[in-house]
């Protein structure tokens, strides 16, 4: 396949340079580890990244196998625009390396889609246009959003990262806590990407089923809602866009009216018994929904916080009864399945070789089980190609 034409001002020695600083980040190195492992000088690792130096055929091959793909990467992939930034909450708490890292994996993944002519879902998120501090507004957005995507009015959300899906969004594994995000969202043009925290066998690290749904939600908020905002330039207003985004996807899971409904059978009496058996049915927490009733009216802030005190007396605030089952995206999988006749394991093979990368990278992003966190690197060890 070749390469997409850069435009006339393109350089390509800075180019290549921040191609290989992307990928050191994406694989947790700095920069005197990238050398090291290479084998070149830390001053040559510099300048190459910072682009006064062009890279000679040698280093490159040797950064290129320490960053478990083929010079070609560097040389012949063509340039993706730079991540639109995340809207994190209290954005100060996420280090900027792991920021940085699922970001730089977000961009190669785009990076891939375009080289390889994936068969893409289209677009289908529509984007808020009405006032932000209507809380009204943003429940009624919500509804609109849930009949884009082909949704009944009280029909339960069956699997929140396929909804997410079918509006047109690239949904990533993200393994790990990211500061006390479990997600984030960015886009490329018309191309939006959610990163979304995977089930961990490491119980600190699990994110639980109706953890995985609120924060698929949240993140679609953050794109239908503040597409074209900046980032919050403190707490407070980091808070405020955090709020308008738990309001729109517990509105997107949970319908005001349908909720109202399910207090019916319990005489409007919110107990930790009634948002259990809520939870059951509608995948959402036991703590999401004592939010979500205050939202509401239907309970004060006294009723909300003296649930959240009994909530945290029985050790729910990290696992709550009644289990939700964790959700997988499918899109990525099934897109280069097309393009092996379905066989999963030649398309990786064949997608890596089009696009001069590891297999790894490609297995580690349709993966969705259950993650072991590997035991740290050495300095000398350097992943060969498979």
């Amino acid at each position: 396949m070749s390469p997409t034409p850069q435009p006339k001002s393109f350089d390509r020695t800075a180019e290549i340079g921040r191609r290989i600083r992307r990928m050191r980040i994406v694989n947790g190195f700095d920069q005197a580890d990238l050398a090291v492992r290479a084998g070149i000088s830390a001053g040559l690792m510099s300048h190459i990244e910072t682009g006064r130096s062009s890279c000679p055929p040698e280093p490159l091959d040797l950064i290129s196998r320490a960053l478990r793909c083929r010079p070609e990467f560097f040389t012949e992939m063509s340039t993706t625009m730079e991540a639109a930034p995340p809207l994190l909450r209290a954005y100060a708490d996420a280090p900027k390396k792991e920021l940085d890292r699922h970001l730089g994996e977000a961009t190669t993944v785009v990076d891939v889609i375009r080289h390889l002519r994936l068969r893409r879902i289209p677009n289908r998120l529509p984007v808020f246009d009405g006032d932000l501090e209507n809380s009204e507004a943003i429940e009624e957005f919500a509804a609109h959003v849930r009949v884009v995507a082909d949704l009944e009015p009280a029909a339960v959300v069956g699997n929140a990262t396929r909804l997410a899906e079918r509006l047109g969004c690239v949904v990533l594994p993200m393994t790990g806590e990211l500061g006390r995000h479990l997600g984030l969202s960015t886009h490329f043009g018309d191309i939006n990407v959610i990163c979304v925290g995977r089930p961990s066998r490491v119980p600190q690290w699990h994110v639980p089923g109706d953890r995985q749904r609120l924060t698929v939600t949240h993140e679609l908020a953050h794109l239908v809602l503040h597409a074209g905002t900046s980032v919050p330039d403190g707490p407070r207003a980091a808070r405020e866009v955090e709020r308008q985004a738990f309001r729109f996807g517990a509105a997107l899971l949970t319908p005001a009216e349908v909720m109202i409904e399910e207090l019916d059978s319990n005489r409007g009496r919110v107990t930790l018994k009634l948002l259990a058996e809520i939870k059951s049915r509608w995948g959402v927490s036991i703590k999401m929904l004592v939010g979500r009733f205050r939202d509401l009216g239907v309970i004060d802030e006294d009723q909300a916080r003296s649930l959240y005190k009994q909530i945290s007396a029985r050790g729910w605030t990290r696992q709550e009864p009644v289990e939700v089952p964790n959700e997988t995206a499918i899109w990525l999988r099934s897109s280069l399945a097309e393009t092996a006749s379905g066989d999963v394991a030649a398309a990786v093979a064949q997608a890596a070789n089009d696009t001069y990368l590891d297999a790894s990278y490609f297995e580690d992003w349709i993966d969705w089980e259950p993650s072991t966190p590997a035991p740290p690197a050495t300095d000398a060890q350097v992943i060969p190609l498979r």
